[in-house]
């Protein structure tokens, strides 16, 4: 491999003997290379395949502004990363994630940043992206002497879930987050009393509304059958639990006129039962 282009001394945009284009990084990877020079391969740690222009452009925009030494950061979380997930992280992933360690070290880390409103969410949503972005910002916290704060950690998740190969876009998953939020809040609100984030039945909950608000961005369908049978049942234990009944009428008023999306009698049923056992704690 040659070199095109030193785009700092752990990164370098080669060319193969076959044309193909690549970014490698590698500690020192870069150091003294000019164009034309050969790649020393026994450096080189990490291999993206530029497959077009557009996505050449793209990360090498990134990397303009990305400190060397993050550049190195977020690749040894990627590799962790690529260790513990069954999926495989997309190639952009790396330089999406420098880009935001490059923001958030740059940040005035004296001052404590607070948690992203649906922070709490995520660790229930993603669990397993979740414990890998704690396991991320802990290391990089011990091993770099950084002081990034605890709203990183839904951040590194939400890198997590956006950098799976096979994951939707990130502004959906962002999108799903805020529903989740906002649904929290008008809770807290009617119900007047702040609920428990740490219990299992709140995990639950949150669980089930993020299942129920993918199924409605798929635009599902649900049998008369199916509707009939939990009619009955849903109106028989809403007139016990009235508090609750009211607050499933206003989310249901909330998601249809801010996102469009109908909750039918036996999802109805379901909310009542998880706000029945939220807010008896």
């Amino acid at each position: 491999m040659k070199v095109i282009q030193s785009l700092n001394q752990n990164a370098l945009l080669v060319r193969d003997e076959s044309g193909h284009e690549f970014i490698t990084l590698g500690k020192g990877i870069g150091f003294g290379l000019k164009k034309g020079d050969e790649v020393e391969k026994s450096k080189i740690t990490t291999i993206y395949s530029i497959k077009s222009t557009i996505h050449e452009q793209k990360i090498l925009e990134q990397l303009k502004d990305i400190d060397e030494n993050v550049l190195i950061m977020a690749e040894e979380v990627g590799k962790m990363a690529n260790e513990k997930l069954t999926d495989e992280l997309n190639e952009s992933f790396v330089f999406s994630l420098a880009n935001h360690l490059q923001y958030s070290i740059e940040r005035n880390m004296s001052q404590d940043i607070p948690l992203q409103p649906f922070h709490h969410e995520i660790k229930y949503l993603y669990p397993k992206e979740y414990v890998l972005a704690e396991c991320s910002v802990d290391y990089l916290n011990d091993k770099y002497q950084l002081a990034l704060h605890e709203s990183e950690k839904a951040f590194f998740t939400l890198h997590f879930v956006n950098g799976l190969k096979d994951s939707a876009n990130f502004q959906e998953t962002v999108t799903l987050s805020n529903i989740l939020n906002d649904i929290v809040m008008i809770i807290e609100r009617e119900s007047e009393c702040e609920l428990d984030k740490t219990s299992v039945d709140y995990s639950r909950f949150i669980v089930h509304l993020r299942y129920f608000l993918i199924r409605q961005m798929q635009t599902p369908t649900i049998t008369s059958e199916e509707e009939s049978n939990l009619m009955e049942l849903y109106q028989s234990s809403a007139s016990l639990f009235t508090k609750q009944r009211d607050i499933v009428q206003k989310l249901k008023v909330f998601l249809d006129e801010q996102h469009s999306m109908a909750i039918n009698h036996a999802e109805a049923f379901y909310l009542l039962i998880h706000l029945i056992r939220v807010l008896d704690q």
